[in-house]
């Protein structure tokens, strides 16, 4: 048996021991950051009007996000990087995509102070999952059932861009208890921050 299949059947072991405890942790934080970020909203008061006016500025930020994806799609579609065409532009547009909208939701659609490494983190596993799920439908709808590329993009653009900004707003940007923010037009303030 070689090495690396060693060390892979000692970890399976291992996780099937602890009853996959590895799964469960990791679904765990997930849930602990949610319950953490409905306490912080709680907490300032979020209310509906709030909630509308940064999904207002998600969906201008956003706009400018689209025009940004749709210029790399654009070059990379003239690239022809392989033999799948939809999924070799798709895929490395949404990571540069998501890496610039980061940075533009962070300072433009929440006003966010939370550690920037630990929303980068929580912001990759928003986009992660969301570039997943919209991947396999860009390869089902285009490579496999032909579908046009564009209207696939366009069909991708809503659903995902409304499952981002809930899990950015419950992850990656969460207002946690005691947490500063600009305020949206509330006029109360919450005194100090802290780190998510």
């Amino acid at each position: 048996m070689s090495r690396r299949r060693l060390r892979v059947t000692k970890r399976l072991h291992s996780i099937r021991e602890n009853n996959g405890s590895l799964l469960i942790g990791v679904s765990d934080r997930v849930r602990d950051r949610i319950v953490q970020a409905k306490s912080g909203l709680a907490e300032e008061d979020y209310s509906a009007g709030r909630m509308m006016a940064e999904l207002t500025r998600f969906t201008a930020v956003g706009a400018l996000n689209v025009l940004f994806f749709f210029a790399v799609n654009y070059v990379l579609n003239g690239l022809s990087l392989s033999s799948y065409k939809s999924l070799s532009v798709w895929a490395p547009s949404w990571l540069i995509g998501a890496l610039e909208a980061h940075a533009a939701h962070r300072w433009i659609t929440f006003h966010s102070r939370v550690d920037y490494r630990n929303s980068l983190l929580w912001g990759c596993v928003v986009y992660g999952v969301t570039a997943m799920l919209s991947t396999f439908s860009v390869y089902l709808l285009a490579d496999l059932l032909f579908m046009n590329y564009w209207l696939v993009w366009g069909l991708n653009t809503a659903p995902f861009g409304l499952m981002t900004f809930l899990g950015l707003r419950y992850l990656a940007f969460p207002p946690l208890p005691g947490y500063a923010a600009r305020r949206y037009g509330d006029r109360k303030s919450t005194a100090g921050a802290c780190r998510a």
